[in-house]
């Protein structure tokens, strides 16, 4: 295919994935897509991760989250996979907005225009390669469940190509390039990271265990060392932040509970191996009419069944329930023996290898269709391809497990306007991109969602915040939160200065109505699983108090702006 024609084939996607998710695009400077409750929070917590990330590298000024500790970005998802995407609109613009729906919407459209090259390739059918590619954008996985607010788990460009060369591969350039392919890949996520060199390896030995083949499969090892190697450098910070936080597997709102449940749930909609039930259809029954043939397709049916079987093999939790019985998976066997699959602690996106292998087969399957229909000599090729593609297009109307209702529909994507309900365009927000020091906004509870609405707000202002939530949290945050629960206490402003460097304080005295209070995000914090009790009240936000330093004045507070119900104080204590 030439240049031309393969950046026409790009554009078309883009355009149906404006399509499907409108009026996204329409929107995609204010509004973000409201996946449930995600939309509060996901996509800013990605999006502060990402901004932080593109700030440092443009060598411009940035402040981290859980002030003044360090190594904040590695408490969570960093996403770097993302940042082409991400990096040049939030440059350009200085919207995260912007940025995390490009980030969304040509996630979608890249990974669809890849599936489609590869099918392409492996099948010669140009209807074949649409269809896969339709797999994945009316996935409910892609385009609802985690797609919009997760934004680093539709950042899968490269995987087909990686599918392509590891069927492949055969020379030293070829391993090479195979392992910056999954090194790149793996750069989105440690779930996708698994995702990717656990099939890769699996291929290996299958290849290792026939003379024929072992040089092949030394390649693919040679391929996936590259790739670890490159992973071990950057994500070393982690294993950092690790050393110092010994009890971190407690400092989380997210501790390790294995779901044990049927296999069959793994197709469930919104799994990334829940496509649509016509395209599984599809694939079994082409797959039974392949067994007899003889022709060039068995590379890529062997290809997509064992990144597909490995992947659902990989998203099974340690106990599933098999005729009423729990019993042990091949993860549990892999955790029983000490590899830390805990590390990776969500079940289903481990699996994403399946996403990708069943959208190949898609493909694949409907290549088989088409040589049926050439010898039933059958015009129908298009229609029939048409009626799969709104029964896969039905698939993502579902309703799923992880965003309830509503169900999203083109031209009635739920959206949520974050730049209306963040105070983006406050004169408050303006002030606070002045150079300064640390930002603490105010209430800290119930729940993290005001942490999260910080966050967001950061990515415009660049100042370290003493907010923040994550996969994880400081040992000291805790402590922190207690001080800040305190205040207007002049004690704790004293203490909270000396220890944090606390220069502002933004507070809004009509917060976030949505909050449970739990850990850290309750005031006082409490121990993690622990609720408010009797012994230990949950204290109730006064605005009143800050209504009169506001007016009165006093001497370790001076309010700087206020807009409507909202005010930035500087900290004078010494």
């Amino acid at each position: 295919m030439s240049p031309l024609r393969a950046a026409g084939v790009l554009v078309g996607y883009a355009l149906v994935a404006v399509v499907l998710t409108w009026p996204l695009a329409r929107h995609a400077t204010s509004h973000v897509v409201l996946a449930n409750i995600a939309a509060f929070g996901d996509p800013w917590i990605v999006g502060w991760a990402l901004a932080f990330e593109t700030r440092a590298l443009a060598g411009l000024p940035h402040g981290g989250i859980f002030h003044p500790t360090s190594r904040a970005l590695f408490y969570g998802e960093t996403a770097f996979g993302a940042l082409p995407l991400f990096a040049p609109p939030y440059l350009l613009t200085g919207n995260p907005t912007l940025a995390v729906n490009t980030v969304f919407l040509g996630g979608l459209a890249l990974t669809a225009w890849s599936l489609h090259m590869v099918v392409a390739r492996w099948t010669g059918s140009r209807r074949a390669a649409v269809l896969s590619a339709w797999t994945f954008l009316a996935c409910p996985f892609s385009v609802w469940a985690w797609g919009p607010s997760a934004i680093n788990y539709v950042t899968l460009w490269y995987w087909p190509w990686i599918m392509l060369r590891a069927a492949t591969v055969s020379t030293l350039a070829g391993t090479l390039a195979l392992g910056a392919l999954v090194f790149a890949q793996g750069l989105s996520s440690a779930y996708i990271a698994v995702g990717v060199v656990g099939p890769l390896l699996v291929l290996a030995v299958l290849r290792l265990a026939r003379p024929a083949t072992r040089r092949a499969g030394w390649r693919l090892v040679g391929a996936a060392a590259i790739a670890v190697t490159g992973w071990a450098i950057a994500f070393a910070p982690f294993l950092l932040m690790r050393l110092d936080e010994p009890d971190l597997g407690r400092q989380t709102l997210y501790p390790f509970f294995s779901r044990i449940a049927a296999p069959s749930g793994l197709f469930a909609a919104g799994e990334p191996s829940g496509i649509a039930p016509a395209a599984l259809a599809l694939i079994a029954a082409a797959g039974v009419a392949a067994l007899g043939n003889r022709h060039g397709r068995r590379a890529a049916w062997r290809s997509g069944l064992v990144w597909a079987i490995v992947g659902l093999v990989l998203a099974l939790p340690p106990r599933v329930l098999v005729f009423g019985h729990a019993i042990a998976s091949p993860v549990g066997w892999l955790a029983d023996a000490g590899v830390p699959m805990h590390a990776v602690r969500d079940n289903g996106r481990r699996g994403l290898a399946a996403l990708i292998g069943l959208c190949v087969l898609v493909g694949v399957a409907w290549a088989e269709c088409e040589d049926w229909l050439a010898r039933a000599r059958r015009p129908v090729g298009w229609l029939l391809a048409g009626l799969l593609a709104v029964g896969i297009f039905y698939g993502l109307l579902r309703p799923t497990e992880r965003r309830p209702s509503p169900v999203p529909r083109p031209g009635r994507y739920p959206l949520f306007d974050a730049r209306t309900s963040r105070g983006i365009d406050s004169p408050l927000l303006a002030a606070l991109r002045e150079p300064g020091g640390a930002l603490l906004e105010l209430p800290t509870a119930p729940g993290p969602i005001h942490h999260v609405d910080a966050m967001h707000r950061a990515q415009h202002h660049a100042r370290p915040i003493l907010n923040g939530f994550d996969g994880y949290w400081p040992a000291r945050f805790p402590h922190v939160m207690a001080l800040a629960c305190r205040l207007p206490d002049p004690d704790a402003l004293v203490e909270l200065r000396r220890e944090t460097g606390l220069e502002v304080l933004l507070v809004h005295l009509v917060p976030q109505p949505i909050g449970t209070p739990v850990g850290p995000y309750a005031c006082p914090p409490l121990a993690p699983g622990a609720r408010p009790s009797p012994e230990v009240p949950e204290r109730p936000w006064d605005p009143s108090v800050w209504e009169t330093i506001a007016r009165d004045g006093r001497p370790d507070l001076a309010l700087v702006a206020r807009d409507g119900t909202d005010l930035l104080f500087r900290v004078t204590a010494q």
